[in-house]
């Protein structure tokens, strides 16, 4: 009996061992997840400083046009933002694979959404909407395509010119 009891506490004791080793262990990956999102934050920051700077002299007007478009080859097909980046107006490109209630969405680099483009059932099909965006300041923001609530997010940045 007095084997067994010490066994007992001999399994209690590794396996203490083994949870604290553990959340010491999910501790640091909070930390590591934390510094990343700061990081992320902070780069956000500085390229929207970066976009709401005057162009310097000697860049002629429509200069963005010379700034390579972000591409993302996986999503492309089915949501594409074209120019990006973009100053005033872009237009947004979007297929559907099969017909339902879509809804194009702009969100703000924090997530909040602040419009619905369009929203309509639609057949299968191509789409586009042009975004009219001079309400807008200078940064990241993101455009959704719900379609039956699957979503395709795409980020559009905007510049000033």
């Amino acid at each position: 009996m007095i084997a067994a009891v010490k066994e007992q506490q001999q399994t209690i004791s590794e396996v203490t061992a083994s949870v604290a080793q553990e959340a010491s262990e999910m501790q640091d990956l909070r930390n590591l997840l934390e510094e990343q999102r700061t990081r992320i934050d902070h780069m956000e920051q500085l390229l929207a400083e970066c976009c709401n700077r005057p162009a310097p002299d000697g860049l002629r007007e429509g200069g963005i046009n010379n700034v390579p478009e972000l591409h993302d080859t996986e999503g492309d097909r089915k949501l594409r933002i074209q120019p990006n980046p973009f100053s005033e107006s872009t237009t947004v490109f979007y297929m559907l694979e099969r017909s339902g209630r879509s809804q194009l969405m702009a969100n703000s680099a924090d997530g909040k959404q602040l419009r619905v483009l369009q929203e309509a059932n639609l057949e299968s099909g191509s789409y586009q909407y042009e975004w009219n965006t001079a309400d807008l300041a200078a940064g990241i923001y993101y455009v959704t395509l719900l379609l039956d609530g699957q979503p395709v997010v795409k980020k559009a940045v905007k510049v000033n010119r």
